[in-house]
């Protein structure tokens, strides 16, 4: 089919539309690498029983909007055109906030802390249903130097909004911020020596941090930048032994993996232990928002 394609400065992304299956539905899709394509919508589609097609899309981005024009198989004052290849009009489409437009679940991307090799390495789920390196010729997400240092044993990794975090699981080891492209945006904490930052999570408002020197569990304000414990060491009903996997459940509660102490543990907001499970050497956590559960 044919298909226009144009690069978005804005979401850093290559945005198409074409036909994906007939010529009776237009669909958009977004790419970072012209070869991996996510779906997100369909702005056009025949009405049921009609002879109607969208062929040959061009498109313009104008601001937040995308604005575009086809030629169009549509009924006139003849009546129903004899079939879809009869292109009597030509169709104009403003598509507002397109880059708002959710993506298909379908396509996916991952990222991989390599921390023995010092590096966050990129992959994506792409449309043939098979793991492959992403990104063209850049298949790294982060390696290198950043602010005068390089970056050692990167081990846990969240994202929130258009930021993906880093922890450095190291004696003194930084907390850093990245765009989802990979560009570096700054240092968010540097710990202390006593400290080895482990495992990350977010709630959206703040960052959490295990900390395997200290014993305790972290929490950094994304908006200020303050840094507070918010879990300690130990509390009422509750010691923590070796904190390693952390999972926030968008409620306000975070689940800690005591993993020398063979449990995982609930904290409110407060800080206050509510449940705990034996669970054997617990590590990572991940909190799945679809079914309410803890993985």
């Amino acid at each position: 089919s044919a298909f226009g394609v144009r690069y978005d400065g804005v979401s850093k992304r290559f945005w198409a539309l074409t036909n994906p299956e007939s010529v009776s539905e237009v669909g958009l899709f977004s790419s970072f690498t012209l070869r991996d394509w996510a779906y997100h919508a369909a702005p056009i589609q025949a009405q049921a029983g009609r002879t109607q097609a969208f062929m040959w899309p061009e498109f313009q981005i104008d601001g937040d909007d995308l604005v575009a024009v086809f030629r169009t198989c549509y009924a006139d004052q003849d009546g129903e055109p004899a079939s879809v290849n009869e292109l009597n009009y030509l169709l104009f489409k403003r598509i507002p906030n397109f880059r708002q437009l959710g993506a298909d679940k379908t396509e996916a991307r991952l990222l991989a802390a390599d921390t023995g090799n010092g590096r966050v390495r990129r992959y994506a789920f792409g449309a043939a249903h098979e793991w492959l390196f992403d990104d063209g010729l850049k298949t790294i997400f982060a390696e290198g130097v950043y602010a005068g240092q390089a970056l050692t044993a990167p081990y846990g990794l969240a994202s929130t909004g258009d930021r993906v975090f880093v922890s450095e699981n190291a004696a003194g080891g930084r907390v850093l911020a990245f765009s989802k492209r990979g560009a570096f945006l700054g240092v968010l904490h540097t710990f202390g020596s006593g400290s080895v930052p482990g495992a990350l999570a977010t709630d959206g408002l703040a960052l959490y941090v295990s900390d395997a020197g200290s014993g305790q569990v972290w929490g950094i304000d994304l908006a200020t930048g303050a840094v507070g414990v918010r879990v300690a060491a130990s509390g009422s009903g509750y010691a923590l032994d070796v904190p390693r996997g952390l999972a926030c459940d968008g409620s306000g509660n975070l689940y800690v993996a005591s993993n020398a102490g063979d449990a995982i543990l609930t904290f409110n907001a407060a800080g206050e232990l509510t449940a705990s499970f034996l669970q054997d050497a617990p590590e990572a956590l991940a909190w799945d928002s679809e079914t309410g559960r803890l993985l």
